[in-house]
Parts: C-alpha cells; structure tokens; sequence
C-alpha cells in the first residue's frame, strides 16, 4: 500500500455529542468560462485505452437469455480483499464477517462451497410483478452432494430437490457441473441448460470499458439494456423530469441563470442520447487495503451516432501539472481528445432544436462555441485567506487548453456582450469587461466583472453571492498562456502567477503530487476526467464553525486525510466512471458513527426535564 494512503488519524470523540452537521455549496454561475469548460463533466467522461478483460467463468453459466447478472470475483479474493480493507480502517473484528460466510444468512452454508470460484445470480426478465422473481443463483461447489446435504439429511442430491431456506422460504436446487443452481421457480430450475454463449452475448453489450470494471471488481452487476428495450423512454423521462426540477429549484432560490439552465439542458440532451443508443451497463465495487471504489460503465451500441462520437484517444493529459501544488477544496482535469467535440456539439443542437440564424440562445451558442475551440480545461479552487463566508471562491482558478485566439474572442464576446440582463426570480446582472491593462507575470491580462444584485426578497442570495465571491462580487482575470487561458473568478494574481509557475516547472504541480498519485490508482486505468474533493482543506476550513457542534474532534488531524476522488475513462463509443473513498477517509467516517451513534442512542432514551 502506498505510504501517503498509511496515515489514519485518530479523533478523540469522547465529548463529541450527537449532532449534525449539514454543508451545501452550490457553485453554480461561477463564471461563463468556467461553466462552460465544466459544462459536459457529467455527460463526457473522457480517454483511456483499456486492457482486454476476461470475463469470471460464472458468467459462461448464465442462461442466454439473462437480462440482468450479478457476479463476483473468486469467493476467496472477496474475502481477501475485505479483511484486507477492515484492517486499514482498524475495523478487524467486522473483518472476521466475510461475505463469504455472510450467505449463511440466506440458509446457505459456505463451508461446502468451493471458494475458488465465483458466485452468480441471473435475472431472465425485469418483470418484477411476479409471485417469485425469475432469477437463478448460480453458486460454486466442490461437491454437491455434501452441499445439498446441508439443507437436511433427507435432500436427494439427484434431480430438482425443494429445500427450505433460511427464512422459510421455498427454493429448488440442481447441480449443474461445478455449480449448484438454486431458483425460487421449480421450472427454471427444472430447465435450466448452461450455455456457453452467455459470454458472447454479454461482450456484445458492454464493451472493453464494461469488461474492464468486471475485472477489477470483487462484485459487479451487468444490465443487458438492449434487452430493456421498452424502457428507455420510461428512463428518458424520469432524467428530464429530474433536470427540470434541478432548474426550477435554482430559479426558486434566485440563482436561474439563463447559461445555468443551458447547461442542465445540453446535459440532458447528452445524456438522452446516451440512453437512446446504450448496449449495456456495468456497475462494480472494488475494495482492499487502499480503500474502494464504486464504477459505473455504459456502453454504445455498435454503429450508432454516439459511438463514433466517443471513439477514445491515446494517452490522456493531466491538466493539474499547470496548477500549484497546494491544499485545495476541489481540483479537476479533463481531457476532450477523446470526443469528437464539434460533431457532437451539433447532434446536441439538432436534439434540442436549435437553429443558430433564428437566435433565440445566444448564451448556449456562446457556451457551445467555446467548448468547439476547447481541447481541455482544469480547474482548481483553494482555501479562501478569509474564511468559508468572505468570498469561498476568491481562490478558484481554471485553465482552459486549445486554440487560444478563439477561446479569447468568445470569452470577450459572451461575458463582455452579456450588458444588463435580468434573470428568473428578478436577479439583475450587469457585466464589465476590459481588454488588457493589467500585467501579470509579465503578460497582459483582461479584466472582467459580473455584478449581480438581488431585489430585496432575496437577501438571502445576495448573502450567497457574497460568501462565495466576496464584497466585490464576481469578478477576475483573464490570461493567455501557453495552448490556452488561465481565468480566475476573483482579482487574485497570486493564483495566476504560481500556475504559471507550475506550468513551466519552476514549482511543484498538483499534477505530480503524490497523495492524488496515490487515489488514482483505484481510477480507471489512464484516467481523462480526474476530480478530486480536498477532504482535509475542508475539515481545517469549517473547523472553527464545527468546533462548537463537535469540541472533541481533532481536525488538525482531519486535514491531514487524503481526498475523495472521481475519474473515467471513455473507449470504443463507451465510458467508465469511478468513485473513490480513500481507507483514511472511510476510518475517520467510522470513528465519528462509533462514537456518536451510541451517545444519540442513550441521549434518546433519557426522559426530558420538565419545562417548569
């Protein structure tokens, strides 16, 4: 394990007493070019080759028709792996329950299972509105006869025996070669046939990016979606219906910023494709020493529009090597070189309807136009010097790659064209721009200002404007350098300066740090996007507002965990995502429920003082 993934803090909890602490940052409108760089991270998960992967020998036992597995690795690694993760989070006594000898809960007895293999569960249909769903378990046996032997002494080991499981319910067993097959249906037991193409079947639909998450997973679930064909639209809907209330919160809270609502609405249209033209999806947990990860993959079907679209590219860049190697609340890199940007852009445009000589969304248009003359873009946002209530974001900082002279034009176009508008909820918004007058690090820097005013029924806005800009509001600088531009969302040039440093190597970067080296090797192999959230800057940054909520927690300790991360991969018309929790992390979270749990429970069961 690596030595910067070893450190554990321990917190002190003893006077902790149970409360709760509830943080929500909303960093929406942070500025056009910033937006508009962030605009398709949820959509466009980005490049990364992608070894071959075998597929576990269980899946090759799934019935054909199987519309959706669940799989895991050899039984033993299972096991392995998790007293490995107890271990680091200093939770060894819960590490004895391996999920091996958790299937004792089922009536199952893992002692006659051969823990060599790998169990399975196949799903032949979704129509869940049955007595008893359509599923077989397929688990791995040495002998099948002291296996079946465990349900009673009188089970026949011959045939299809009804046993009794663990909660009284009735299944059927058969043995099946090295596997015992177990349904809660006598005639799908009673039918079932190993076949072999299951495997074939299943390649079809996931891709390189699926059967890599498999391969790295303990335990990994596989929806055929070509299969759940009927359903799109049904996922379609429930997707919009989410984004319009997305849109319609902000607008309730005075934050419905026309490019924000453009940007939901060219997430959607992304993402609409995606499902329209989706083969398959892989969902998998991988965990051990470093801590684990959730993964998520989705794979196009072969010879449709998004699979050209997506086509994957050689190795990716790391964007955080032009930024300063320093605490930060969240840092992110994402390479485009794996997306065809433009055509894409124009099948969104074509979905959304959008004809650009009606006009009509001359803020998407701008938003789109930069993303065209994009190749990448990075972002960084620091500890602010004042606090998390004088301005959150007086120390953001992001850096956009491709062609320059475009990238300035449009910035110059969207964010000085903008003049006085007025968005949903009455928010008025007056932009400033200036080119040049400003030197830094002897370049000469644009200047820009986004003044927004909330009437007086939205205080609490302006509250919020000011806690994340400062005094002055939105305002900052914009700086060409070397294949792009450094924008701030503050008049901050120290930022500017040291990423510039970092850029031309006179200071360390954060992308050679060694801690965030450390997360990514629980990312998909060669991420693109790489987002990190800075779990110990934020624990220092709130401690003297936490401090009263919890006096016994040690968060000078805290700020020395290792961040959260997020990366994916995209290959062959197919992306690959993941969710990382570092062991550090997931220890320091354990701690606080331990502790805390036990204090709420007792504080529950004491009567309350009278009032009088």
């Amino acid at each position: 394990m690596d030595e910067v993934l070893r450190t554990r803090p321990h917190i002190n909890l003893t006077t902790v007493n149970q409360t709760t602490l509830e943080t929500k940052m909303n960093f929406r409108s942070i500025s056009t070019a910033s937006l508009a760089g962030l605009c398709l991270a949820s959509g466009l998960m980005f490049t990364a080759p992608l070894a071959k992967a075998d597929l576990p020998d269980v899946l090759a036992a799934a019935p054909k028709n199987t519309k959706i597995f669940i799989g895991t690795t050899k039984l033993s690694e299972m096991d392995k792996q998790w007293k490995q993760l107890m271990v680091a989070i200093e939770q060894d006594a819960v590490g004895q329950f391996t999920p091996s000898s958790m299937l004792s809960q089922l009536g199952i007895s893992a002692s006659s299972l051969d823990l060599s293999g790998s169990l399975g569960v196949a799903m032949m249909d979704y129509d869940m509105e049955g007595d008893e769903p359509p599923m077989i378990m397929l688990l791995p046996v040495a002998d099948y006869a002291k296996w079946v032997s465990n349900f009673g002494p009188d089970i026949s080991a011959d045939g299809v025996a009804e046993v009794t499981m663990a909660m009284g319910e009735t299944a059927y067993v058969r043995s099946a070669g090295k596997y015992a097959v177990l349904s809660p249906r006598k005639e799908l037991a009673e039918g079932y046939v190993a076949q072999d193409n299951a495997v074939g079947h299943f390649k079809d639909r996931i891709g390189e990016v699926g059967a890599g998450v498999i391969e790295r997973s303990q335990a990994f679930a596989i929806v055929d979606f070509d299969g759940l064909a009927q359903r799109r639209q049904e996922v379609i809907e429930w997707f919009s219906e989410a984004v319009s209330q997305q849109v319609a919160q902000a607008g309730a809270m005075g934050m419905g910023m026309p490019m924000g609502e453009d940007i939901a609405r060219m997430n959607e249209a992304f993402i609409g494709m995606m499902i329209d033209e989706c083969s398959g999806v892989v969902a998998g947990l991988h965990y051990g020493e470093r801590g684990f990860a959730l993964d998520l993959a989705v794979q196009t079907r072969e010879g449709s529009k998004m699979r050209a679209l997506l086509p994957g590219a050689g190795e990716s860049r790391n964007l955080l090597k032009g930024f300063e190697d320093a605490p930060f609340l969240m840092a992110m890199s994402m390479d485009y070189n794996a997306v065809k940007v433009g055509p894409l852009l124009d099948e969104i445009k074509a979905r959304l309807g959008m004809q650009p000589a009606a006009g009509g969304a001359p803020n998407m248009m701008n938003n789109m136009e930069l993303l065209r003359h994009t190749d990448g873009v990075g972002m960084a946002i620091y500890p602010p010097p004042g606090g998390m209530f004088a301005g959150l974001l007086s120390r953001s900082v992001t850096r956009m790659t491709g062609n320059q002279e475009q990238i300035l034009a449009t910035l110059r176009e969207t964010i000085g064209g903008m003049g006085q508008t007025e968005a949903p909820g009455g928010m008025k918004i007056t932009t400033e721009y200036q080119q040049g007058g400003k030197e830094i690090a002897g370049i000469q820097a644009d200047t820009y200002a986004v003044k927004m005013t909330a009437p007086p029924e939205m205080m609490q806005m302006q509250q919020m404007i000011s806690m994340l800009y400062g005094p002055g509001g939105m305002q900052g600088y914009i700086v060409p350098v070397e294949g792009g531009v450094i924008q701030t969302t503050s008049r901050n040039a120290e930022v500017i300066e040291k990423s510039i440093a970092a850029m031309k190597g006179e200071a360390p970067s954060l992308g050679d740090n060694k801690t965030l080296a450390a997360v990514d090797k629980m990312l998909p192999p060669n991420p693109s996007l790489r987002f990190y959230i800075g779990m110990g800057a934020i624990a220092k940054m709130a401690a003297p507002l936490a401090a009263g909520f919890a006096p016994g927690v040690d968060f000078q300790e805290l700020a020395a965990l290792p961040p959260v991360g997020m990366g994916a991969t995209v290959k062959s018309g197919g992306f690959a995502g993941s969710f990382v929790v570092p062991a550090p992390v997931i220890k320091s979270i354990m701690s606080i429920a331990q502790q805390a749990g036990p204090m709420g429970g007792n504080g529950m069961d004491e009567e309350e003082p009278p009032l009088f």
